[in-house]
């Protein structure tokens, strides 16, 4: 059984929030059982509270205090937090699975997605996250409480797939991709449909993309598609070097910069960020500057037909890698 270490003193939510605008939500205010002011942005649509704010619940109301918990364990624990908030959540206790679990070291973030009948519904979620102090300080869902459908597909998976590559177009006979058939929320007016759908993952280096599509298991139809973003890890040698210019104690710094998928730049270093002021994408091949000299032109480029990897160059050593293609 895998162990999932958690200090209880984190849990961190990591997904992709859509931005919502004020239509799309109203704030709703009430006192716990304590007597303790609460305070829940509801989403208009589906009536879940995308963040509850003012909760004073602990860990401990739902387990003793460990140190360790196991996937089993977690889920227990989940569980019974949905239960007690459950009609704020829209979303039974039997009816999710974790997706993603991390620590910043100080909180812990925890993400589920919600199922129906065993099978995920995309673009949901429901996360919480716990402090120092092993009381739950964020709690919010993104989940659909109506749903009713058959989940018997009528198109297979492999038809979804040439599907999507028609879309894509994109002739490579190697394309990375990855198939899952679950429910997709298809957004309208005021509320959501909601289709059996083949969830398409297709990747390619040549040109750089990584694209979801979503394809109706009944029909065919292309219900929607999402560019995802690259990753580069740029590694900078830090150190001394000695008399005869071998490198002496050195250590590496890293910084992460994300890159859109189909052209442009991006201005944002990693959060250590050693070394790279952009990266730009001018397909076929990703071009990094050096922030000391970001008038010198580029100091690297990542090429396709040397694996996407390259090393920088005379005044900024170091290595390159392109994620997630």
């Amino acid at each position: 059984m895998k162990k999932l270490m958690l200090t209880l003193i984190s849990i961190v939510l990591l997904t992709s929030f859509k931005l919502f605008s004020q239509d799309d939500f109203y704030i709703h205010s009430f006192k716990n059982e304590k007597g303790h002011d609460i305070q829940a942005k509801i989403n208009n649509k589906t009536g879940s509270a995308l963040f509850i704010y003012g909760l004073d619940d602990s860990i401990e109301e739902f387990m003793s205090r460990s140190e360790i918990l196991d996937e089993d364990q977690l889920n227990t624990v989940a569980s019974k937090i949905f239960i007690k908030h459950k009609s704020l959540l829209k979303v039974k206790p039997n009816e999710f699975r974790l997706k993603k679990q991390n620590t910043d070291g100080t909180l812990h973030f925890i993400e589920y997605q919600q199922t129906y009948k065993g099978l995920p519904i995309f673009q949901s979620y429901i996360g919480f996250t716990i402090g120092t102090d092993g009381r739950i300080v964020s709690l919010g869902s993104k989940a659909h409480e109506n749903v009713f459908i058959d989940v018997a597909p009528q198109i297979s998976s492999d038809r979804a797939f040439e599907i999507a590559k028609e879309k894509f177009k994109n002739t490579n006979e190697n394309l990375k991709h990855e198939v899952e058939l679950g429910v997709f929320p298809l957004e309208n007016d005021s509320s959501y449909d909601y289709r059996l759908a083949w969830r398409i993952q297709l990747k390619s280096k040549i040109p750089l993309r990584n694209t979801i599509f979503f394809i109706d298991a009944l029909t065919g139809l292309v219900l929607d598609e999402e560019e995802q973003r690259g990753r580069i890890e740029y590694r900078k040698a830090r150190g001394r070097r000695g008399r005869d210019g071998s490198s002496r104690g050195l250590g590496l710094g890293e910084a992460r910069l994300e890159l859109a998928a189909l052209g442009g730049t991006e201005t944002r270093p990693g959060r250590k960020g050693p070394g790279v002021a952009f990266a730009g994408v001018d397909l076929p091949r990703v071009e990094c500057q050096s922030r000391d000299e970001p008038s010198g032109g580029p100091v690297a480029a990542l090429h396709p037909d040397r694996g996407w990897r390259t090393g920088f160059p005379g005044r900024c050593p170091g290595q390159a890698a392109l994620f997630d293609v």
